[in-house]
Parts: C-alpha cells; sequence; structure tokens
C-alpha cells in the first residue's frame, strides 16, 4: 500500500516485493488512501491513552494502573 501510495507503478512494487504486478493490483488495487495515514497518525498521537493517564494521575491513581 505504501508504494502505490507514493505512486510507485505495480509492476516496479512487485518485482520489489519478490511478486507479480497483478498481485500487486488484486491484493492493493482498491483501498482508502487516507486509512494507513489515519492509523499511524492515531497510533503516534495516543490522545486517548494519554488523556485516560491525565485522569489517573489527576486523582492519585497513576502508579495503580
Amino acid at each position: 500500500m505504501w508504494l502505490k501510495i507514493e505512486g510507485v507503478s505495480a509492476w516496479l512494487s512487485g518485482q520489489h516485493l519478490g511478486c507479480s504486478a497483478e498481485t500487486i493490483e488484486t491484493r492493493y488495487g482498491t483501498f482508502d488512501d487516507h486509512g494507513p495515514f489515519e492509523i499511524a497518525d492515531a497510533l503516534a498521537r495516543g490522545a486517548k491513552q494519554k488523556a485516560a493517564a491525565r485522569r489517573l494521575d489527576a486523582v492519585g491513581l497513576a502508579d495503580v494502573a
């Protein structure tokens, strides 16, 4: 997916990854271009985990969790 997002051809991707261009198109031909970035952003931010940790810290339970 990352290679496709970056505009690398299916043929070149297949050569690099050790599969055919047909496999690249079949497996990765349709997907949401923004999905992988949303996932990476969510994992990097960890906003909900950080908010939960702050709430636990505020009530003195940070060491318990």
